[in-house]
């Protein structure tokens, strides 16, 4: 795979299959096992959602003045104004292995029995960084912009000035688990000429989960708080970015790792479970050439479990000081990343942007909150500590808390659906004045029994960012359900 950056383009794949039968082949067996790793990457160009008004109304998003060129202005017109955009540069790692064995013996030419067992497992990594720009509409110094064609308006370009606004840069390393496994038992008895019986049961579940500390999705954020001017420009196969980093003054400025400063942070972590046992006993009963009864019960179980939580700190306006991460941040580029794209060469398009190592970033922003006498977990708002921790002890990591015990906030979802099933038919097939008649009557009665819980969390306040531009709904103590 040509689209890795990190891993090898060259990965292995085994397989195999080994068939054999045993004593006078009454008794049977295969085996089939399969591995495969896979390293790739994703490169994604985006815009992370639209505000959309109406021309002439209420809560308006972009100035009406003649910095707007083509703008909507009446009520029956609108316009969909950015809200952020991002340059995604991610890489996966996976291992795929798989297995299956099945038994199976005839003992006498009336009764065959299999059992066969298989799993599954696919584990998944990711690594990634982004960098990108968030719009601050109205509450820009200044807006410009042109318009496609109303009624419905997209914007061609939009400009703002901003005063020392953040350029995010984010890092994150994360990963999950899937597991498949299912295990089946299979008896057939013809007991005679007119009478065959059967007996089926399986049990099988499906889980997911992270297979690291840093739950099923990460990312800390750091940012330059040097952008003075961000642009973005459509019509492209891509959005594209542009950005002023002018601020103090200095032409031409470049992005300095003195800039940087560690922002927030967000570590959410899912677990799911599923189990499905089902058991099932059928028969035929052919009593005559013309007539046989079909009969049976079917007994099954589906149960489903699904947990979530996040760990988030939101130190969106900054935690550290600049020249703290000046020695572990690394000077990076997405030139090259999308030249499959038009719009990737645009001139002036942002593409240098700041990395770092998420385990490098994680002692970091611990060391800012033992310097600070702040790690520990907040009991009140403002009292300077973690708003939420992990398994690790700070607010750097995943939780496996899904009662909402030291998270920001959490879900519990259970549900079991209990089913049973017995059904009779009868089968005839005759002639009648030389023409074939098929007739079949049957009888089926089915019961379900559903059981569904969930727990989630309580919110009985809102508090503001340290950005001061986003309100976080508080969780009330104690969790809730």
């Amino acid at each position: 795979d040509t689209s890795t950056r990190a891993g090898d383009e060259y990965t292995p794949e085994f397989s195999g299959i080994y068939m054999n039968t045993f004593a006078d082949d009454t008794i049977g067996i295969a085996i089939i096992a399969s591995r495969q790793e896979r390293n790739n990457g994703v490169n994604a160009a985006n815009v992370g959602g639209y505000y959309t008004r109406t021309g002439d109304g209420g809560d308006q998003k972009l100035a009406n003045n003649d910095n707007q060129i083509n703008r909507p202005t009446t009520a029956d017109s609108n316009y969909s104004l950015p809200q952020s955009m991002a340059y995604n540069i991610a890489e996966y790692r996976s291992e795929r292995t798989n297995g299956q064995v099945v038994l199976q013996m005839a003992p006498s030419d009336s009764v065959s029995m299999t059992l066969d067992y298989i799993r599954s497992e696919h584990d998944l990594e990711r690594s990634y960084s982004d960098l990108s720009a968030w719009f601050s509409n109205t509450a820009a110094v200044s807006q410009s912009s042109s318009w496609t064609d109303g009624p419905i308006a997209s914007p061609v370009f939009y400009q703002e000035t901003v005063k020392n606004n953040d350029f995010a840069m984010g890092t994150g390393e994360d990963g999950r688990t899937n597991t498949n496994e299912s295990i089946g038992l299979n008896f057939d008895w013809q007991v005679n000429d007119e009478l065959n019986l059967n007996f089926d049961w399986h049990d099988s579940s499906a889980e997911t989960g992270a297979n690291g500390p840093n739950g099923t999705s990460s990312l800390i954020t750091m940012a330059s708080f040097n952008k003075v001017g961000q642009t973005i420009v459509t019509g492209y196969d891509m959005p594209v970015m542009l950005l002023d980093l002018n601020s103090g003054g200095e032409t031409d400025r470049p992005l300095y790792k003195n800039d940087m400063i560690m922002t927030g942070s967000v570590f959410s972590n899912g677990a799911s479970l599923m189990n499905i046992e089902q058991t099932k006993f059928s028969g035929t009963w052919d009593f005559s050439d013309e007539s046989s009864i079909d009969f049976g019960v079917q007994i099954s179980d589906v149960d489903n479990k699904s947990v979530s939580n996040v760990v988030q700190l939101n130190n969106w306006g900054g935690s550290t000081n600049p020249g703290d991460l000046a020695d572990i941040v690394i000077r990076s580029s997405v030139e090259g990343q999308f030249d499959q794209l038009s719009g990737n060469d645009y001139d002036g398009i942002q593409t240098e942007y700041m990395t770092a190592s998420l385990a490098d970033l994680i002692a970091a922003g611990e060391a800012d909150y033992v310097a600070n006498g702040t790690d520990f977990l907040s009991v009140v708002s403002g009292d300077g500590g973690y708003e939420a921790i992990g398994d690790c002890g700070t607010g750097y990591c995943a939780s496996t808390k899904y009662n909402g015990e030291g998270v920001n906030s959490f879900s519990n979802l259970f549900t079991l659906e209990e089913s049973i099933a017995a059904y009779i038919r009868y089968n005839l097939s005759t002639e009648v004045s030389e023409m074939p008649v098929n007739l079949h009557l049957g009888l089926r009665y089915e019961e379900t029994d559903i059981t569904s819980q969930a727990v989630a969390g309580e919110y009985d306040g809102t508090e503001w960012s340290k950005a001061g531009n986003e309100a976080y709904l508080t969780a009330k103590a104690g969790g809730g359900e």
